[in-house]
């Protein structure tokens, strides 16, 4: 079974050819409606699409209730506080719904929580609930400083499509461990892992980060380009003094250079970078480890 493919690639769904003509494994997989994914599983000829329909009101509340106490939170015992959560537009979707009810154990007034829960019951669709979350994830820094930091690197990851790990986001933005520690869990409201790395949770989400994070992408791209271009400026032969050749330090120049063709050409064209984008297009290390997506 592999759950939730939404964010794999072309080549890496190249996994399912080594179950061709097994007839003793069926495979069950799970992807989000009209993503690459699910274009590529419908176009498997041995392959069954089954549609998972939204939650009903019985599953929905019994979700609510059941989230809700994890935190040792309820609603009121009439049921008309959950009746309102589920009047949102993003409630028969687990993982949405699970979104709406994160801001709620996160809301600090227990007073004012009713007035809370009409303002959730508004949100129509996917985009206004990213809107919500991101408005909610910088309205806890009030410090200038600490804003644009969160800003910043909120932004980087709507720029990198293949994620960043932790440590890529520390280093890029000089982050103190204090600094991290304190964006980390608001960061990570809205993002998902995938490997070592975080990546906006939707397609959806990274759309609404771009378009509504209110500071200037350009100096982002700057920052970014410089920290993947610095990872490894040329490949060397490593030999030492005798000519032999030491593996170790190939594999990692090969390493550094995956990493930055998975970065790099998208930051070039998304930012109109032509000149860059032309040198890695013609770079014969990188070509070879170009995917069909970014050869188009």
């Amino acid at each position: 079974a592999f759950d939730n493919l939404d964010h794999l690639s072309g080549d890496e769904l190249s996994i399912y050819t080594i179950f061709e003509g097994t007839n003793q494994v069926r495979i069950l997989s799970t992807a989000s409606s009209n993503t690459k994914t699910e274009i590529y599983l419908h176009n498997q000829q041995t392959t069954e699409l089954l549609r998972v329909t939204n939650l009903n009101t019985n599953q929905a509340t019994h979700y609510v209730n059941s989230y809700l106490a994890q935190y040792g939170k309820s609603l009121d015992s009439g049921g008309n506080q959950c009746k309102k959560i589920l009047q949102s537009g993003v409630a028969g979707n687990p993982m949405l719904l699970g979104y709406v009810l994160e801001l709620m154990v996160r809301f600090g007034s227990y007073e004012q929580l009713s007035d809370y829960i009409n303002k959730l019951s508004e949100i129509k669709d996917e985009s206004q609930l990213y809107e919500l979350m991101l408005k909610h994830i910088l309205a806890q820094f009030t410090n200038r400083e600490q804003r644009i930091v969160v800003q910043e690197t909120i932004a980087a990851f709507a720029l990198v499509n293949e994620g960043l790990s932790e440590s890529e986001v520390q280093e890029i933005f000089s982050l103190k461990a204090m600094d991290w520690a304190l964006l980390r869990p608001y960061l990570f409201s809205i993002c998902r892992h995938k490997g070592m790395r975080w990546k906006l949770a939707t397609e959806v989400c990274r759309n609404v980060v771009a378009n509504n994070i209110q500071i200037d992408l350009t100096n982002i791209i700057d920052k970014l380009a410089t920290h993947y271009e610095n990872l490894l400026q040329f490949i060397q032969t490593h030999k030492d003094a005798l000519g032999t050749i030491d593996g170790n330090k190939i594999y990692q120049d090969k390493q550094l250079l995956i990493r930055q063709v998975q970065v790099l050409p998208e930051l070039y064209y998304n930012s109109g970078r032509w000149e860059q984008l032309y040198v890695w297009a013609t770079y014969l290390q990188a070509d070879r480890l170009f995917n069909e997506e970014q050869r188009v």
